[in-house]
């Protein structure tokens, strides 16, 4: 069997070629991570002397008689590899993936891999690298640049894998079915035109998910808590356990396995200590496929085996003082419910409230649902700028506090054309400087609780200082809004009254009790998007019974029409303080100016943004009666469209004839006064006219005619 060929660099025939420890060089300057893998003979047996067999892939395992254990050795360093390569010339080579910031899609064509790869491509377009590589059984590795903040699924599709949590066999590497060889055009390691992996195809981008770091988990069917401390003790304990013994490997896997991709990094990396057994491919195939059994065991079996071997729990606390220590006592926290801890009974004295939105709002956590196509977005974001007094000098809703406002959108495209229309329409008379100042955007992404409240410390310290009667400063924490809530938060289940309950109890703790938040959700598509007592946050209970507040927005009209787009309205359907008003109305604003297409080509773009003021008796009275009135306005400007179709259609006929005409013989079916009021209104707005006879057409009463202007 011959090695992939190494003449790539040659200049001319008497140009040497190549080594792999030249190769090994030349990947490791790319940044690349390299490990050295056994490779096969001439005879297409591993170089390792053991036999082929199921769990043994011949030629394509770490060598770890030199990288101790296995990929996880991987290297950059010139003084190892060097060692490495001249200690055995003919080994392999294998990349790193994640270390090296590369993922590669293996398209493996005895599995179907090619089948796959064609379905997938005429849905969502050429998953296309300049970086591309034929693998020894005839397919391919495409390498793409990784976020080492992401995590990727094992198995894309039946017959492709994404190679990420290990490595990956490369140039000049012999396998038991030929060659790893770089494509043509397609190579790093070109002299004159050398290939880059490419950015991720949007299809692979939309599969995988944000890596979850070693946090707080919570109990959910029988899984016991654990923390960060948890799973350092875990991987502590693990050092003393056999990872090469099948079954603890396995039960060790069925115990992390509820524990996401952070148990699945502790089992791998403890996997990897066993370099002859371990191999990337099949711990990840195994942790997605088979480790899924129903078990009774949990994390605390490992720490008795552990224990068994001489592990100790507490290892780097010493458990008595040495000669020249003295031992020091911690203090004991009171109990959280301690009497110790109680707060007094306000009786005489109570704090302030915090408003986000003086008398409406308070701070803490409030959802805001609307039915989709309500226009949640462009009224919120206006209404939240306020918050950051970005809004009209007369805007009623002003509130007392200032503060900074994050948002954080599935679409910061509309949040931005919103306030480009608040900014330009919305006589703020603030400069953009302002905006830039007060507001910042983000790409909502789905993370945990936990992982979202990892930026807590960082929010609450951007505040706005507000002047105090005394003199003193005031530091007003942001407003989060967070829209929405299906795009933001990763939930398995959004019915699930316990996950939404944890979600909302960590962005609790973690952010603090009072932290302002806007929660934007959906109300179930049954209940429509127009008023009525029943709606409420689609999905668990949760979001309305542990939400601080729940506001839903509705429009009170059922059917969406040029004239009647202000009629949206924010109403709180659960408040902890009473509130000097319960509704908000708003005002919708569109404009337009000249632009460019995306082709560059004129054009007029349209622009939208809302004003918010509160709906008091009064003004809801008011606009109750003129509600009212437009829709009798619509209904006599329809039966007068009616009644001139009716002219039309059956012309030259008396007044008489089209208010006494019934519907079932074609007429229109209104009262005859309705009809005689409407065809008074007609003739006297100029859209009919009457046609007098002459004394010789007149026949019995019928003096005039009818006709549509």
């Amino acid at each position: 069997m011959r090695r992939s060929n190494k003449n790539m660099w040659l200049v001319d025939d008497n140009t040497p070629p190549p080594s792999t420890l030249d190769f090994a060089l030349a990947y490791a300057k790319l940044g690349w991570y390299v490990l050295p893998v056994w490779s096969v003979n001439s005879e297409g047996e591993c170089r390792c002397g053991r036999p082929t067999s199921g769990n043994h892939k011949a030629g394509k395992h770490p060598q770890s008689n030199l990288a101790l254990h296995g990929h996880n050795s991987a290297t950059i360093d010139v003084e190892i590899l060097t060692e490495w390569f001249t200690t055995d010339p003919e080994c392999g080579i294998g990349i790193s993936m994640a270390e090296s910031g590369l993922v590669a899609l293996d398209i493996d064509p005895q599995n179907g891999g090619w089948d796959s790869l064609a379905k997938i491509e005429s849905q969502h377009g050429i998953l296309h690298s300049d970086c591309i590589a034929t693998t020894q059984g005839g397919g391919e590795h495409r390498l793409f640049q990784a976020d080492p903040d992401m995590n990727f699924p094992g198995i894309l599709a039946a017959g492709l894998d994404l190679k990420y949590h290990g490595y990956i066999c490369v140039a000049p590497t012999l396998g038991t079915s030929g060659v790893y060889s770089w494509q043509d055009g397609h190579s790093p390691l070109s002299k004159s035109n050398p290939a880059t992996p490419s950015a991720l195809p949007k299809y692979i981008a939309s599969q995988v998910k944000a890596s979850q770091p070693y946090t707080r988990l919570t109990e959910k069917a029988g899984i016991p808590v654990a923390t960060a401390q948890t799973f350092d003790d875990i991987k502590s304990a693990l050092h003393h356990l056999d990872a090469s013994d099948y079954e603890t490997w396995v039960n060790v896997g069925l115990i992390l396995r509820p524990y996401g991709e952070t148990g699945y990094r502790i089992w791998n990396e403890w996997s990897a200590t066993s370099p002859d057994n371990y191999d990337p491919d099949d711990a990840r195939e195994k942790w997605e496929r088979d480790l899924t059994t129903p078990h009774s065991i949990t994390y605390r079996s490992i720490f008795r085996q552990a224990m068994d071997k001489g592990w100790k729990q507490f290892q780097t606390k010493p458990e008595t003082p040495t000669e020249n220590e003295t031992e020091i006592e911690t203090p004991q926290q009171p109990h959280p419910y301690s009497l110790s801890q109680a707060h007094g009974s306000g009786a005489t004295e109570i704090s302030p409230l915090e408003y986000v939105f003086d008398n409406f709002v308070s701070t803490g956590i409030q959802v805001i649902a609307g039915a989709p196509g309500v226009g949640k977005t462009t009224l919120i974001i206006p209404l939240a700028l306020a918050a950051a007094h970005l809004c009209s000098v007369d805007f009623e809703m002003r509130p007392t506090i200032r503060r900074n406002v994050i948002f954080i959108s599935e679409s910061v495209l509309q949040v931005q054309r919103v306030i480009y229309s608040l900014y330009n329409w919305g006589n703020t008379g603030f400069r953009a400087e302002d905006f830039e100042e007060r507001v910042r955007l983000l790409e909502a992404r789905r993370l945990s609780a936990e992982v979202i409240s990892e930026v807590a410390e960082e929010f609450k310290s951007w505040t706005y200082p507000n002047l105090k009667a005394d003199g003193t400063s005031f530091d007003a924490r942001p407003l989060l809004v967070l829209d929405t809530a299906s795009s933001t938060f990763l939930m398995e289940n959004e019915n699930d009254n316990s996950e939404v309950s944890n979600i909302l109890s960590s962005l609790k703790e973690n952010f603090g009790a009072s932290y302002p938040i806007f929660i934007i959700t959906h109300t179930p598509k049954s209940m429509g998007n127009s008023d009525s007592e029943m709606l409420s946050p689609r999905g668990a209970s949760s979001w309305a019974g542990d939400a601080h507040g729940v506001y839903t927005v509705f429009s009170t009209e059922e059917t969406e029409t040029e004239t009647n787009q202000n009629n949206r309205i924010m109403r709180a359907t659960k408040i902890r303080f009473p509130a000097a008003f319960t509704e908000i109305t708003f005002n919708i604003l569109q404009n337009s100016e000249p632009s460019k297409d995306i082709l560059g080509y004129d054009t007029q773009d349209h622009f939208i943004h809302s004003i918010a003021r509160p709906l008091l008796t009064e003004r809801k009275e008011n606009l109750k009666r003129v509600r009212q009135e437009t829709l009798q306005d619509q209904k006599e400007i329809e039966l007068g469209l009616l009644l001139i179709h009716l002219i039309i259609a059956k012309p030259e006929h008396t007044r008489s004839y089209y208010e006494r005409l019934p519907s079932e013989e074609g007429g229109i079916r209104a009262s005859q006064v309705r009809k005689k009021e409407a065809l008074s209104r007609l003739l006297e707005e100029g859209k009919i006219k009457r046609v007098q006879l002459k004394e010789d057409e007149i026949k019995g009463r019928a003096d005039h005619y009818l006709v549509a202007v």
